[in-house]
């Protein structure tokens, strides 16, 4: 996991992990997203390291661990960050020694790898291709080996990517040219945020502005699309459990459904705050969020 102050560093170049969103392959991130993270337009993740990164930062010394078991090579933990111009990378581990022209070593998990070819080859997802390209193209490193948990079956893969000259090309390319444009030049990027990052999005109190509306007129029928599955999901369950009878197992179509009692344990607050009214206000909390509200004008938002 990287520290607070490689977080920070960030925001000062375009890091592994942006890449991917900057061509439009990443999963998780827009081009709109990197461009509100590094411009200060967006807060601070809520609750951040998230668990999802809690847990990586727990497994990554297995896989590097058994990455150098496999590779029969050391592999040493990071201790900077490379730079190249506006880029920025933070690597795993490197083999030997850690310093420039090292191979690379980085770690994933994955709940269920999609993109990855037969262990040992070259071939893995784009993103993962465009991170490990970005962190040769900064350390000037000739190889990076990708440790892959699948945490689906439990297994380790490692996979060999050697430094493609035309991709690192491109990616030095892209990069100088879409800080510029949109950092430097402040351009917001075409498309839209990532639901976290637009949740995120440092607003002005009481502000207002015009939405086109095409946007509004879609997010009401998916609105309304929703609520209609919603609906059809609580009639089919009913029509289930009706044909369940007084029944807990039913079968049919090559499915089976059980409807079992179960339990769990609690502590009922009500009434714990209503017997000892002190802890109340000894512990009491106080959040604040926002909450989506669409509604015809001339209603009350």
């Amino acid at each position: 996991m990287i520290t607070d102050k490689q977080r920070e560093a960030r925001t000062r170049g375009l890091g592994s992990s942006d890449m991917a969103a900057i061509f439009g392959v990443s999963r998780w991130k827009s081009a709109v997203d990197v461009w509100a993270e590094k411009t200060g337009r967006v807060e601070l993740e809520p609750g951040y390291p998230s668990e999802a990164a809690k847990i990586g930062s727990v497994v990554e010394p297995a896989l590097l661990a058994m990455a150098s078991e496999q590779l029969g090579r050391k592999v040493v933990a990071p201790n900077s960050t490379f730079v190249r111009g506006v880029l920025r990378a933070n690597v795993d581990g490197m083999l030997d020694r850690f310093e420039r022209g090292s191979d690379i070593v980085e770690a994933k998990c994955h709940g269920s790898p999609v993109g990855y070819g037969a262990p040992g080859s070259s071939a893995v997802p784009e993103a993962v291709m465009l991170q490990v390209q970005h962190q040769m193209l900064c350390a000037e490193s000739q190889r990076a080996y990708v440790a892959v948990l699948d945490g689906s079956h439990l297994s380790f893969a490692l996979y060999e990517v050697p430094r493609d000259e035309g991709y690192c090309h491109e990616i030095e390319a892209r990069a100088a040219e879409w800080w510029e444009k949109h950092i430097v030049g402040d351009t917001q990027p075409e498309g839209a945020f990532t639901l976290d990052t637009a949740a995120r999005v440092t607003r002005q109190s009481g502000a207002a502005t015009h939405i086109p509306s095409e946007i509004m007129e879609a997010y009401i029928v998916a609105r309304e699309s929703a609520t209609a599955a919603d609906r059809a999901l609580d009639n089919a369950k009913a029509m289930l459990l009706t044909a369940l009878g007084q029944a807990e197992i039913g079968a049919g179509g090559g499915w089976r459904v059980s409807y079992r009692e179960r339990s769990r344990s609690g502590v009922d607050t009500k009434r714990l705050l209503a017997d000892n009214p002190e802890l109340a206000e000894r512990y009491a909390t106080r959040t604040t969020f926002r909450v989506l509200d669409a509604r015809p004008e001339g209603g009350r938002a």
